[in-house]
């Protein structure tokens, strides 16, 4: 393992339908994990269908993985220094499930 590899705090949240007492439900965001991560940030240019050029910012979080660890793509968002970015994909780049390399691009 290399020594201050995971330098940043990141925070990963879930947003759930919770009653609000009249009958109906609001979405309230809850903390599921705090992590400490790597960041390392891209830029990527994307053409869209009327020729527009959209900047989509993707990032790319490593975390140390833990045993209680279960990060869901659809259900979870990551917060880092004051922005939110959607999980576009998790993975276990070895083996022995020493990291685990998120994907996500910043929502606008």
């Amino acid at each position: 393992m290399i020594a201050r590899k995971y330098t940043k705090a990141i925070s990963i949240w879930q947003s759930s339908d919770v009653a609000d007492g009249f009958g109906g439900s609001t979405v309230e965001d809850t903390l599921v994990y705090s992590f400490w991560a790597n960041v390392e940030t891209k830029r990527a240019n994307r053409l869209s269908e009327n020729g527009q050029v959209d900047n989509i910012v993707q990032t790319v979080f490593t975390i140390r993985n833990r045993y209680n660890v279960s990060i869901s793509v659809k259900d979870y968002f990551i917060q880092y220094n004051g922005l939110t970015y959607n999980i576009d994909s998790v993975m276990n780049i070895d083996l022995n499930n020493i990291d685990i390399v998120i994907n996500a691009s910043q929502r606008e």
